[in-house]
């Protein structure tokens, strides 16, 4: 049984009524309740690991530890000056130990607890119980007794699990990882499940259309069959497309309420497909919010037959390819046609069964073009920050706008990076304004009144840029899982290859690291990752994911794992047979040795 998505796009004239914005904001304290619940439980479950003196002894070595790190850190700060230069020498050697001390109180701790666990399991039982009986709790509060949908109440429970999870999974790694309070910011996701009853009538495409139906109460989606939509003109297809779709959305004071919501349909789904539940998602672009609605089915693929196409292996990267960056190469077992159309994003090399994933200059040129107005806008902001902190200095002190009983002083004004303080500034200052503030006010003011056009044409290009770029990895993952009998990925971690070279781990110069991380965001290969597995999984091709240690240092020909790189002119040098080879080819063959299990594949070399 596949799982799909179709997304159809809100109209941006679509003003937002009031119980959308009501039940956005309830969804919102939903969420920070469950993240107060959940800190509470963390901070009871430290003082029951504390009562066991060797998880104790742990806890204080690792509160050294950390408290050395932050030292060590301060001194490197100190010596940079501001600057990104790189340190070295004894303050850089100092920091790389403690970091490695806090490492290693990490595991000590972990391990004094998987000792102790056995003792505690009962207490531990015990809070996870009454963190089972907050939620419910909050069930009654905010559905029984109030107005949120219990659909949108599900949803968020599910995704707070959903973060737990990561969260513990991270930390068990070793990994920094804690829940984040957020204000609200208009922004959210609101839900409406479909559930059907025994014989009720099947979740179909037609079923949720008829505004007579029996989900009517629930979703009405108009629809169109797929075969008579193929058959339209794209303006045709766009003139039916125009519809409104009505959804549940929670209760005012005991009533059931509705929205009427304006939408953009590009696709159907087929007629035989199960809509099981709809979402209404509001994010923010600059100043402007914008929504959509993505309805989720299930597609019967058990008539499915099964792919009898080649292995194919994908390893990812973000090198520069010249006119494109180059986000993965990929091997075929046997060699596979690409598509005309794709060849832009999928090249193929002359033997059919090498190729690369890429992405075109445009997009990484427009990400560029949006943090080039991103810099305007902060060189912009500085004047407009330096006039303030010259009034606080000359009319100060000011009371805080957030907390009253404190004073906003020139030095805190001075060191905001962000034009949204300036913002919230301009806002507060604008409902409560000091004293004698209407000149430094109307400097606020045309600041804000001329930012606010930049700051659209950064947001909107940059996720301008960002969606086509998750198109085309999206056209690129459904091509080649539709010409493959298995798909085979790699477990390469690109969040600790960040860390690492955010910490300076490698021998690169700081500002290759630079370029090189920059380059990664922009890319963002882990999406084509992700895009691959879960179109893998909708077709019901298999993945297997490989280890990504000693890729591109194992030479295929020999079977060798070279212990360290040796490159020359462009291609790694094999410290066994002593041939060259290309690195990238070299990964992507070991990825099919280590998937098939068979002998080692040949690959050209250099």
């Amino acid at each position: 049984m596949a799982v799909v998505a179709v997304t159809m796009g809100v109209h941006y004239r679509w003003e937002f009524p009031p119980m959308l914005q009501s039940q956005l904001r309830l969804a919102h304290q939903l969420r920070e309740e469950l993240v107060t619940a959940q800190l509470e439980v963390e901070e009871t479950l430290r003082g029951v690991w504390s009562q066991v003196p060797q998880v104790a002894a742990a806890e204080e070595a690792l509160a050294l530890a950390q408290q050395e790190v932050s030292a060590a850190e301060q001194v490197v700060a100190d010596l940079r000056g501001g600057t990104r230069r790189r340190v070295t020498g004894p303050p850089a050697a100092r920091l790389a130990q403690a970091r490695r001390a806090v490492r290693e109180a990490r595991v000590r701790r972990r391990s004094e607890i998987s000792l102790a666990r056995p003792v505690v399991d009962p207490q531990i039982r015990q809070i996870h119980e009454q963190l089972y009986a907050r939620h419910k709790q909050l069930y009654k509060q905010f559905c029984t007794d109030g107005d949120l949908f219990w659909a949108t109440f599900n949803e968020v429970v599910a995704n707070h699990k959903s973060t737990m999870k990561k969260i513990t999974a991270q930390r068990k790694q070793g990994r920094s990882a804690n829940l984040k309070r957020r204000r609200f910011d208009g922004t959210g996701t609101l839900t409406v499940q479909l559930q059907r009853e025994a014989g009720g009538p099947a979740r179909t495409p037609a079923a949720i259309a008829d505004p007579d139906g029996r989900y009517r109460n629930l979703l009405v989606v108009p629809w169109t069959d797929p075969h008579e939509w193929a058959g339209l003109t794209r303006a045709e297809q766009r003139r039916r497309g125009r519809v409104t779709v009505r959804m549940r959305c929670g209760q005012h004071q005991g009533h059931p309420v509705w929205l009427q919501v304006p939408v953009q349909q590009h696709r159907m789904l087929a007629a035989g497909a199960e809509i099981v539940l709809a979402r209404l998602t509001v994010s923010r672009v600059s100043d402007q919010r914008r929504a959509q609605i993505s309805v989720v089915a299930r597609i019967d693929d058990a008539a499915a037959e099964v792919s009898a196409g080649p292995d194919v292996a994908v390893r990812l990267g973000w090198r520069d390819g010249g006119e494109h960056l180059i986000v993965a190469d990929w091997r075929s077992s046997r060699p596979i046609s690409i598509a005309a159309h794709l060849r832009e994003v999928i090249s193929v090399d002359p033997d059919g069964m090498t190729g690369q994933v890429r992405l075109p200059r445009s997009v990484p040129d427009q990400v560029a073009h949006a943090a080039t107005l991103g810099a305007g806008r902060i060189e912009a902001m500085r004047h407009t920050r330096a006039a303030v902190v010259d009034w606080l200095t000359e009319h100060g002190p000011v009371p805080h706008p957030s907390d009253p009983n404190q004073v906003l002083a020139p030095t805190e004004v001075a060191r905001w990076a962000s034009p949204a303080r300036l913002a919230w500034l301009h806002q507060q200052w604008t409902q409560q304004p000091p004293d004698d503030a209407s000149d430094i006010i109307a400097t606020l003011e045309q600041w804000r009144h001329n930012d606010i056009p930049v700051w659209r044409r950064q947001e909107h290009a940059r996720t301008k840029a960002l969606r086509r770029r998750r198109d085309l990895y999206r056209q690129a993952a459904a091509h080649l899982v539709g010409l493959a009998g298995r798909v085979v990925v790699d477990d390469l971690s690109l969040p600790d290859i960040a860390a690492a070279a955010a910490r300076g781990d490698t021998a690169l110069h700081p500002q290759v690291r630079r370029r090189v991380a920059q380059r990664r965001a922009v890319v963002a290969p882990g999406s084509l990752r992700e895009l691959l597995v879960a179109a893998a999984h909708r077709d019901g091709v298999e993945v297997v994911t490989v280890s990504a240690s000693g890729l591109a240092t194992t030479h295929p020909q020999c079977g060798h794992t070279s212990s360290t790189r040796t490159v020359l002119d462009g291609a790694m040098v094999c410290q066994g047979c002593g041939h060259r080879y290309d690195q990238h080819r070299a990964a992507t063959a070991t990825m099919l040795t280590r998937a098939s299990g068979d002998a080692p594949t040949a690959v050209r070399d250099v």
